[in-house]
This record gives structure tokens, sequence and C-alpha cells, in this order.
């Protein structure tokens, strides 16, 4: 289910934008619920919430192909694989960032919710408050789960919330090479937020 296309297959979704609530289960996205093989995502944004079960993400619920120049405003909600931006990447995104609040139970990031080992994550931030309070895997600013993959240049401020493997960059780091990147360790009262890079 996506506000634009639910399944993007060798095609091209470029300079367009989404602003109305979007509803699903599985593979829930702001634009794309699925962007598949060998299509493009580029110079796009939403700014309507976005909620689902799984694979929920702001501007894609699942990732297989190249994102550029993304962005989600919109509060993201769901259960499982839940993310900012995408919320199952198996893919590169690069430039791209998201300031909506983010809640889940496993797999919760800011940006991204699980990053496979396909996939590479680079320029991104997130400012949106991440709560991850569930029994599954991790919370993180950036991800919150990433496989032998890497990310890279990342800004971090926002709140950070969960229950087990909660980090300021990654929830949990399986392999990952996390490099170049800042987040924030007290909020504006000085209480201590995101105490460690990964869970």
């Amino acid at each position: 289910v996506g506000g634009v296309a639910g399944f993007n297959h060798v095609g091209t979704i470029k300079n367009v934008y989404h602003t109305g609530v979007v509803e699903g289960i599985t593979a829930v996205g702001g634009v794309v619920g699925q962007n598949y093989h060998q299509a493009t995502i580029t110079n796009v944004y939403n700014t309507g919430a976005v909620s689902g079960v799984t694979c929920v993400g702001g501007v894609a619920g699942v990732n297989f192909a190249t994102m550029t120049n993304v962005y989600n405003t919109g509060a993201v909600h769901g259960t499982n694989e839940v993310g900012g931006v995408v919320g199952e990447g198996h893919a590169n995104l690069t430039n791209a960032y998201n300031t909506g609040e983010v809640n889940g139970k496993a797999s919760v990031g800011g940006v991204v919710g699980l990053e496979t080992a396909e996939s590479t994550i680079k320029n991104v931030y997130n400012t949106g408050a991440v709560n991850g309070k569930g029994d599954g895997d991790g919370a993180g600013g950036v991800v919150g789960d990433t496989y032998d993959r890497e990310i890279s240049t990342a800004y971090i401020p926002g709140a950070l919330t969960g229950t087990s493997n909660v980090g300021g960059v990654a929830g949990t780091n399986s392999g990952s090479a996390i490099t170049n990147t800042w987040y924030a360790t007290t909020d504006a009262t000085g209480r201590t937020i995101n105490t460690s890079t990964a869970g």
C-alpha cells in the first residue's frame, strides 16, 4: 500500500510528494509500498501519517532499489520493521531524512527499520522521536537493526526510547561499519538519551 504506488517495478518515481494518510497491513509506505528491483525513487517526500503492521516506512515500506533525495515529516506507526523513511531496506539509500515520530515494537529506526546485507545508508539524519517499546529486536536513531553493511555520515539529535537493544545509531549492529555519525546524548532538559552507538 502506497500513497503514490503500491508496487514500483522497473519504474521511476521522481519529483512527487504525498500529503494524505496511508494505512495498511504489510509493505506500507507514504509514497510507495514496495520499491522493487530496477526501480528508482528520486526527489520525493511524504508529509502524511503512515500506519501498518509490518514493513512500514514514511516513504517506502520495502525498498529493493535505489532511493535518493527523499524525506518524511509524517508520523509513522507500526509493529515490526518500522522506519521514518524505509521500513525494510535491501538497497542503497542516500540523502534522506525524517522529522516525524516513529513508533513500533521491533526493528524500529529513525530512518530505516531493518537494513539487510544488500544495502548502504549514507548522508541521512533523523530529528523525530523514535519509540521502540516491545519485546523484539532493536530501536535506533538511524536503523533498528543492521546486518553486514555500511552506515555513514549520519546526524541523529532526536530522542530515542526502547525496551532492549537501544542505540543512538543502530539498535542492533551485526557486522555493519558505522562511520562519521553524530547523535545526541542528552535532551533539551539535560536528561540522558541515546547512551551508545549500538544497543
